[in-house]
């Protein structure tokens, strides 16, 4: 995977990448397959879009249209967290922009269906600088995917202005809650979408898309008096009769803790998929069914797509619920990973202006003297420590010209939050790399007693704070530590 995003990198710079500016240019507009729509069928009300959304079709006969066969497969993504494509620091990596847009042209070349794509909202992490940064090319490939709609979650809301000026990049984005209320995303929010979704043999099937919010996420993620997100009880009872006669099919997009999503389906009947579960891992294994709803959570950090094949009849409906795993099998797509090249080279500019050195807090123990500092007493383990990958994966980051990323640096060098941690590799060469005080802690002290000094302890747990599911999912500590076992 390393090599294949080199390879990406390398070709489009020879290319000639998009230019940041050009980002703007990509316009999530409806298509002849998901076309986003004003919920009233005339004019919209004061919190859906005037401009960007196409007017309502003009009025089909519900039974017309639902006694029709049709074959719909529901793609459904959520928690992104700005998870935009694997480091490619191990195998069996799951997740990636690139990856995921190969995965869904896919399935709307060869499944023989109606695919209509919804993201339940997370797409960035936090409302830090990198997010900042992140949610123009996160909107970009959303906008490139064509997504139907799209709830707004308590990350992406925190990061204010920035959302609003990406979102004024790309209007029309189709930004669905019927509990929000935020003036600055007027021309994008709608309470819901309707998607008129036809299948390769003429099949129809409109598809209302709802979306709320938990309203604790207001004070959780600090969004302000401008910010208000009301009771979704009282927002879906007050939708749910024009849902109804707009759409044949109904989807919650529910950003909120699945206890609370399962309250609102039993308070609020009517809906046909509740999709919810922040912070939940990974999709579940079967499908929850909540009176006639089925409730389902996608996973965080884009490492899976929920699929949900739909088979409408005159004599009723046929479900299937299925998890695909966005893996290697899925090369990165071309132009999602443009986007993402531009991306890098502007965090590599802001990085080299140390746009993301900001203030460090002293280690609470000692200061970091580097790896050199150990040679001398511990020769044994220094041989076992420079002929290993781990001194050499700052190396690895410069190859791919990432090496001023701040979410790759805390795994390639020592004590990136810290005072006297690695800066930059012609600042701090000795602490480049995963040094012996990435692991053991800092020790100069140690160094400078001549070892009475003791240094911390070392077990799984000091491993897996970079060996993580999501970095490396098939870390097992006994198979690894045979790479790097070293004792004195």
């Amino acid at each position: 995977m390393v090599r294949e995003f080199r390879r990406g990198v390398h070709r489009f710079a020879r290319a000639g990448s998009i230019a940041a500016g050009s980002l703007a240019l990509i316009v999530a507009a409806g298509c002849t397959r998901e076309d986003p729509v004003s919920p009233a069928g005339g004019a919209p009300p004061p919190s859906a879009p005037a401009a960007g959304s196409a007017a309502a079709p003009a009025a089909e006969p519900k039974e017309e249209i639902a006694a029709k066969p049709a074959r719909l497969r529901l793609l459904v993504t959520g928690e992104t967290h700005g998870y935009l494509t694997p480091c490619g620091c191990a195998e069996g990596m799951l997740g990636g922009l690139p990856r995921r847009r190969t995965f869904v042209e896919r399935e709307r070349a060869s499944s023989g269906r109606a695919v209509v794509l919804v993201d339940n909202g997370g797409m960035v992490k936090d409302n830090g600088r990198q997010s900042e940064i992140k949610i123009d090319t996160v909107l970009a490939s959303y906008a490139l995917m064509e997504y139907a709609a799209v709830v707004p979650g308590g990350p992406d809301l925190s990061l204010g202005r920035v959302l609003h000026a990406s979102l004024a990049n790309h209007p029309g984005f189709p930004l669905v809650a019927a509990n929000l209320k935020d003036e600055s995303l007027a021309s994008s929010l709608a309470p819901y979408r309707i998607v008129r979704a036809t299948d390769p043999a003429g099949g129809v099937v409109r598809v209302g898309v709802a979306g709320v919010l938990d309203p604790a996420l207001a004070g959780e993620y600090g969004l302000g008096d401008n910010v208000r997100i009301e009771d979704p009880v009282q927002a879906l009872r007050k939708l749910l009769p024009a849902l109804r006669d707009a759409s044949d099919l109904r989807v919650l997009l529910a950003h909120a803790e699945k206890d609370r999503a399962r309250a609102w389906a039993e308070a609020v009947p009517g809906f046909d998929c509740i999709v919810t579960g922040l912070r939940q891992d990974s999709p579940p294994e079967a499908i929850e069914q909540v009176g006639d709803a089925r409730l389902f959570h996608t996973g965080t950090w884009g490492k899976y797509v929920v699929r949900i094949d739909v088979d409408i009849e005159p004599s009723g409906r046929t479900w299937r619920y299925e998890r695909v795993a966005i893996g290697d099998r899925f090369p990165s797509d071309r132009d999602t990973n443009n986007l993402l090249v531009t991306y890098q080279r502007i965090i590599r500019e802001l990085g080299s202006k140390g746009e993301f050195l900001g203030p460090r807090k002293p280690h609470p123990r000692d200061t970091f003297a580097g790896s050199p500092a150990c040679k001398e007493c511990h020769a044994a383990s220094w041989d076992v420590y420079e002929t290993s990958k781990h001194a050499h994966a700052m190396k690895t980051l410069a190859d791919l010209g990432v090496d001023k990323d701040p979410e790759c640096i805390p795994c390639h060098a020592v004590g990136w939050i810290y005072e006297s941690g690695f800066r930059s590799l012609a600042d701090t060469p000795d602490l480049a790399g995963v040094g012996c005080e990435e692991c053991h802690g800092p020790g100069k002290e140690h160094a400078e007693s001549g070892g009475e000094e003791k240094l911390d302890p070392v077990d799984e747990a000091s491993c897996r704070r970079c060996h993580n599911e999501i970095q490396s999912p098939e870390f097992t500590f006994a198979e690894y530590w045979k790479k790097i076992e070293h004792k004195e």
